[in-house]
């Protein structure tokens, strides 16, 4: 009868140290081999992603800019050619875009993801010259090709002119403005242009009806525009659409509507 030391022999012996050694050395061998043998694949295709496009461009202009910089087919590139990084760097210098982010799949296919920069409203001078300001406050030029339908800001570069922490002030108002107009649909319907005039107080001209609105300065937004809603449903419903001169929002509690003939 066999004792019981023998019963509780072990199924597997463990390995010797250098057995461990081996082990390890041909794991690291063969995912060598496997990073190689990839590195080495041609790419299989080209994948571009623009979240959120806002109008700026198309996927076909953005995988242009793509090929333009691998400067090769993707039928001959390899993956190893590929610098991911690079790439990214590039298109990140492009002052539409926020971010970029590329990468390999398990296929070999390149992805690109791209995130636009989103125009809040277009800053223009007596001169026709004119930028987009982002939701962010961040300027960046205009594209001609495409029409992007934000409000036209006139009058900022009278101020823009003045000393640095001035214009930065009147560019975060602006800014505020313009993103408490995008989020509140009525008010966005309604704008066609923002406008500092000459007593720095912000004014709205809407697309319909002659009326210039306006607000003051880029404080207590919520509230104005609630005046304002108010105004609309019972000032104009009675009077109609283009019979008032201004409709002046800044008082606390008030709003004060000047009729063409006064």
């Amino acid at each position: 009868m066999a004792s019981k030391k023998q019963q509780m022999r072990p199924l597997f012996k463990p390995l010797p140290w250098w057995g461990w050694l081996v082990a390890v050395l041909l794991g690291g061998v063969i995912q060598y081999t496997a990073v190689e043998m990839k590195a080495n694949r041609v790419t299989s295709g080209l994948k571009v992603s623009l979240e959120e496009n806002y109008g700026l461009f198309t996927v076909s202009d953005m995988e242009q800019k793509v090929e333009r910089y691998l400067s090769r087919p993707m039928n001959i590139l390899k993956v190893k050619d590929l610098n991911l990084s690079g790439l990214e760097q590039y298109l990140d210098k492009n002052p539409f875009i926020e971010d970029a982010d590329a990468f390999i799949d398990a296929d070999d296919v390149l992805f690109v993801h791209i995130r636009m920069r989103q125009p809040l409203v277009r800053l223009m001078d007596y001169n026709g010259n004119s930028q987009f300001m982002d939701a962010k406050g961040v300027l960046m030029p205009v594209n001609e090709q495409y029409t992007i339908r934000v409000p036209v800001a006139t009058g900022m570069f009278r101020v823009l002119n003045e000393n640095e922490d001035e214009a930065a002030k009147w560019m975060a108002q602006l800014h505020n403005l313009s993103a408490a107009i995008q989020q509140d649909s009525f008010m966005w319907n309604l704008t066609e242009q923002i406008h500092l005039n000459e007593e720095k107080d912000f004014v709205i001209i809407p697309k319909l009806g002659r009326e210039q609105i306006i607000v003051g300065d880029a404080t207590r937004l919520d509230e104005k525009f609630e005046k304002l809603k108010l105004f609309y449903r019972e000032g104009i419903r009675r009077t109609g659409f283009g019979r008032y001169r201004s409709i002046n929002l800044k008082f606390n509690d008030q709003v004060i509507g000047k009729l063409n003939n006064t």
